[in-house]
């Protein structure tokens, strides 16, 4: 299921729900893609923070930039072997 989110609160409701392709869209974008991408450090456990940078284990995660500057981010399920 794909969902279109615009907050870190949705995006969580949507991983939740089983998402298997996330949309982010809107200002707050590419605050949310540096916050999946960048590493959990010691002084940095808020919960919230540690769902953002496993997202990286079983999403990936890539980043659009269109011709007006807008930044959106498709997190997409990785596909496991079986």
């Amino acid at each position: 299921m794909m969902f279109v989110v615009k907050t870190i609160q949705k995006l969580v409701e949507a991983i939740g729900k089983n998402a298997d392709e996330v949309i982010i869209v809107g200002r707050q974008a590419p605050e949310i893609l540096e916050a999946i991408s960048r590493p959990v450090t010691c002084e940095d456990r808020h919960p919230l923070q540690l769902i953002l940078s496993r997202l990286k284990d079983s999403f990936e995660v890539l980043e659009l930039v269109d011709n007006s500057q807008q930044v959106e981010g498709i997190l997409r399920q990785k596909q496991t072997l079986r």
